[in-house]
């Protein structure tokens, strides 16, 4: 389940008819949920980005701003657009589910509401829809934010190596040098990887870089610290930046940096 504050869902509910808000507020809070309520759908958008809640459940016929008016708008802010929308409604399933079928709606497809439950319904009923929708919300947050994570490895790191690629490491370079930070910069390569790709292949070749890759890493935190970055540059080639270090000891300790490439 999504929560808000606290560890507690938040719904949001839009209703005109007081009663029926007096009910919903009751059941819900009942089930050990926060609730938070107007009576038209101009008030509910207020509420809901000043606030965003997990779940909206809305009346569709409001004065001062309909449900679909409501939903439209929420769809449309980038702050709510994935929140779960329910209706309330006293039409029938019939005149429902037109109202929400894809073919009759001008609007497009991320409009549509995520379900309906109609008037006059027993609270399991509603709750049973609430943890549902809750649910499903639940899994597609966690896929979005597991497709960001994956986008942003592919963004930002070599897909063979696993380590920074080029324009990450001259971003972290900049930040460096920004802060006040005077690294020492080097370049190394596996040189002959080029000849191994072309007589091998480029699926061995890849192996090779991997286990290099691996070694390097391994090599510099062990002899120069965390701090010690390392990524992949080009083809065949690294970048490794280190803080600390006076140039004079530069060359002996890349010597020993790259030391065990040398090891079978």
């Amino acid at each position: 389940m999504e929560h808000n504050e606290g560890g507690i869902a938040t719904i949001l509910v839009a209703e005109d008819d007081g009663s029926i808000r007096v009910v919903l507020k009751a059941t819900l809070r009942s089930a050990g949920y926060r609730v938070v309520e107007a009576s038209n759908g101009v008030d509910a958008f207020a509420l809901a980005v000043a606030e965003p809640p997990t779940l909206v459940l809305s009346d569709v016929m409001m004065p001062g701003g309909s449900g679909q008016e409501l939903l439209a708008a929420l769809r449309a802010d980038p702050r709510t657009a994935d929140l779960p929308f329910v209706f309330l409604t006293g039409l029938d399933e019939r005149e429902v589910r037109i109202m929400l079928a894809p073919s009759t709606r001008a609007a497009s497809m991320s409009s549509y509401a995520d379900d309906y439950l109609t008037k006059p319904f027993r609270p399991t009923e509603l709750l049973s829809l609430v943890r549902a929708q809750l649910q499903r919300f639940a899994r597609r947050s966690e896929q979005r934010l597991r497709l960001e994570a994956e986008a942003r490895q592919l963004r930002e790191f070599d897909s063979v190596t696993g380590l920074p690629n080029r324009g990450t490491f001259v971003d972290r370079l900049s930040r460096g040098l920004a802060a006040g930070g005077e690294p020492v910069v080097a370049s190394l390569a596996l040189g002959q990887l080029p000849a191994l790709r072309q007589t091998l292949g480029q699926g061995p070749a890849d192996e090779v870089m991997r286990e290099g890759a691996n070694r390097l890493l391994d090599s510099a935190r062990s002899r120069l610290g965390p701090s010690a970055v390392l990524a992949r540059s080009g083809e065949h080639r690294f970048a490794l930046a280190v803080e600390g270090v006076e140039e004079s000891a530069v060359e002996t300790l890349l010597r020993d940096v790259l030391a065990p490439l040398a090891e079978p």
